[in-house]
C-alpha cells in the first residue's frame, strides 16, 4: 500500500472510531463557543484600551481569538493521546503485500454550503409642464416623483447597513458550520500527525508526517479567513454608516 494512501486509510478510520466514541462535532461546538467568546472579550479589552477604528481592532481580535483556538485544539489533543498511544492499536502494514481492510485496522476497543413612438405630444407635454411652473409656482407633476423616489433612496440607504449586519451573521454561522462539519476528519488528522506519526514513521520508515500544527492551520485557516474578511468589510461600514459609532451594535442599533 503506498504511504499516502495508508495515511489516508489511518485517517478515515480514526475518524470512524472518533464518530462512535466521543461526539466529535459537539466538541468542536463548545471549542467554537469559547473561541467566540474570546474574540469577543478580546475586543473589549482592546476598546478599553483605547482602540476605537472597529475594522482593525475587531481583526486583531480575531487573531488573538484563533491562536486560543490553536491552543484549545493542542489542548483536546494532550487529554486525548493516551487513548491513542497503545502499540498494538494499529499494527505495521506490509506495503508490498496489502489491501486496505487487512492493513491498518484497529485492535483496540470499540465502541468505538417602448418607446411608444415619440411624436409632438412630447413637445405639447413639456410646454404644459413649464406653463404650470410659471403661471402657477407649482412643482411639476414629474419633479415630485423625483422627489419621492430620493426619499425612498434615502429609506433603503437607512435599511443597507443592517441588511449587511445580518449577512455578516449568516457568515459567522456558516464558518462555524465549516469548523463543525469538518470536526472529526480534523480530529482524526490531529490525532495521527501529533500522537501515532512519531512511532509509526520509526516503524514504516514511509509514514507521510506532519507536525499537527500544520494540519490544524491548513484545515481551519479557510472559515477564520472568511471571519476575518467580514470583520473588516463589517467595521469598515459600520464607521462609514455611523461615524461617531465604535462598535457594531452602536452602528446599527444607534446605541
Amino acid at each position: 500500500m503506498h504511504a499516502s494512501h495508508y495515511r489516508s486509510h489511518l485517517i478515515d478510520r480514526l475518524r470512524h472510531r472518533l464518530d462512535r466514541q466521543s461526539y466529535p462535532r459537539l466538541q468542536m461546538s463548545l471549542l467554537v463557543i469559547v473561541t467566540g467568546g474570546m474574540g469577543f472579550l478580546a475586543s473589549s479589552l482592546l476598546l478599553l484600551a483605547g482602540m476605537q477604528t472597529m475594522w482593525s481592532r475587531y481583526l486583531l481580535a480575531l487573531a488573538i481569538a484563533y491562536l486560543f483556538f490553536l491552543g484549545l485544539l493542542w489542548l483536546w489533543l494532550r487529554t486525548r493521546a493516551d487513548d491513542y498511544t497503545h502499540a498494538d492499536l494499529i499494527p505495521t502494514p506490509n506495503f508490498a503485500h496489502s489491501t486496505p481492510c487487512a492493513q491498518a485496522d484497529f485492535t483496540g476497543k470499540g465502541g468505538t454550503f417602448d418607446g411608444g413612438g415619440a411624436s409632438d405630444n412630447f413637445d405639447h407635454s413639456y410646454t404644459s409642464t413649464m406653463i404650470s411652473v410659471s403661471d402657477h409656482g407649482v412643482l411639476p407633476h414629474d419633479d415630485m416623483g423625483v422627489t419621492e423616489g430620493v426619499d425612498t433612496i434615502g429609506s433603503a440607504d437607512e435599511l443597507a447597513f443592517p441588511i449587511l449586519a445580518l449577512v455578516f451573521v449568516g457568515g459567522l454561522l456558516v464558518s462555524a458550520f465549516l469548523l463543525i462539519h469538518a470536526a472529526p476528519t480534523l480530529f482524526a488528522e490531529l490525532l495521527l500527525d501529533g500522537v501515532l506519526a512519531a512511532s509509526l514513521y520509526r516503524r514504516l520508515r514511509k509514514m507521510d508526517t506532519r507536525h499537527w500544527l500544520e494540519t490544524a492551520v491548513r484545515r481551519t485557516a479557510g472559515p477564520f479567513a472568511i471571519v476575518a474578511a467580514m470583520l473588516v468589510l463589517a467595521g469598515w461600514l459600520a464607521q462609514v454608516y455611523a461615524p461617531h459609532a465604535i462598535t457594531l451594535s452602536q452602528a446599527v442599533f444607534g446605541h
